[in-house]
């Protein structure tokens, strides 16, 4: 197959802030050599690089690619023929603010005199 590729659907669009990319530790980690980290926000922009990373051919990862964009789809792609993607793991990773805090339950009514 020609430059081999894995997309993830975020289910929405987020703000990511970087992916990473984990190599088949068992074997074959020179597989994934060079490849690209693209995003897109609807299934028909075009993709976007963010990313173009060359890995040693031992790399188990994290391989870590900075991409702060706001994407609903992410891809890693080999470029070139013959090529075979075989990863271990991808993450992509946002930073979200952080959750409200609980509301306070309320507070009990003091003993009503007697």
């Amino acid at each position: 197959k020609s430059s081999p590729s894995l997309t993830l659907d975020l289910g929405t669009a987020i703000l990511i802030t970087y992916v990473a990319v984990y190599n088949r530790p068992d074997c074959c980690q020179d597989r994934l050599a060079d490849y690209t980290v693209s995003y897109r926000v609807h299934s028909t922009d075009q993709w976007t690089v963010c990313a173009e990373v060359t890995a040693a051919a031992d790399a188990i990862g994290p391989l870590l690619s900075e991409c702060p964009q706001l994407a609903q789809y992410v891809r890693v792609q080999l470029l070139g023929a013959g090529r075979i993607l075989n990863l271990a793991e991808v993450e992509v990773y946002s930073l979200q603010p952080p959750p409200e805090p609980p509301s306070l339950p309320p507070a009990p009514l003091p003993p009503s005199p007697t």
